[in-house]
C-alpha cells in the first residue's frame, strides 16, 4: 500500500488520515466509495483503484501547496503534470476494470473525480506550453544564438 511516486508520499499519507478523520475533500464521494476509500486507509481494502484515487487526491494537494514555486521551478512544474497525468492515466485503466466487472456506477462517480483531477493539473499545462514555444523560437534563431539560448537555459 505504497504510492508510486515518492515525491506525493507525504500528501498521500495527509490524504489518508484526513479521510479516516472524515475531513473533507476537494472532491465529495458518495459514502460508498468513501467507505471503500476508509477501508483502503485502514489497510483493509487492497484494490488498486483505491490507491490510483489517493494519488489523485495527493497531486491535487501537493499542486495547492506548490503553486506558487512553480513560476520560478519550471522542472518541478512539469514533473508534477507529468505525474498528474500518469495518475489520471492508472485511473482511467481501473475504471475500464470496474466496467468489465459490471460495477458501472462506481465507474462513473470516478471518472468524475479523473475530470476533477484533469482540471486540478490544468494550471501547470501552460508551462509545458511555454516550453514548446521556447523550443521553437530556438529552433527560429541564427546559430550562434542558439547556443546563447541553450546555454541560458541550462
Amino acid at each position: 500500500m505504497e504510492t508510486i511516486f515518492e515525491t506525493l508520499k507525504p500528501y498521500f499519507e495527509g490524504v489518508k488520515e484526513k479521510i479516516l478523520r472524515d475531513e473533507e475533500l476537494p472532491f465529495k464521494f458518495s459514502s460508498e466509495i468513501s467507505n471503500f476509500l476508509k477501508e483502503f486507509s485502514r489497510g483493509n481494502n487492497k484494490e488498486p483503484i483505491w490507491e490510483k484515487i489517493l494519488e489523485g487526491f495527493a497531486i491535487m494537494e501537493k499542486i495547492r501547496a506548490s503553486i506558487n514555486l512553480y513560476p520560478k521551478n519550471k522542472e518541478m512544474a512539469l514533473s508534477d503534470l507529468k505525474m498528474g497525468r500518469e495518475i489520471q492515466s492508472n485511473i482511467k485503466r481501473e475504471i475500464g476494470s470496474l466496467v468489465i466487472k459490471g460495477k458501472g456506477n462506481l465507474a462513473k462517480e470516478i471518472q468524475e473525480f479523473n475530470y476533477k483531477l484533469f482540471e486540478g493539473i490544468g494550471p501547470l499545462r501552460v508551462f509545458e506550453e511555454k516550453e514548446k514555444i521556447e523550443e521553437v523560437e530556438i529552433s527560429l534563431k541564427p546559430e550562434k544564438e542558439k547556443e546563447e539560448k541553450e546555454k541560458e537555459k541550462k
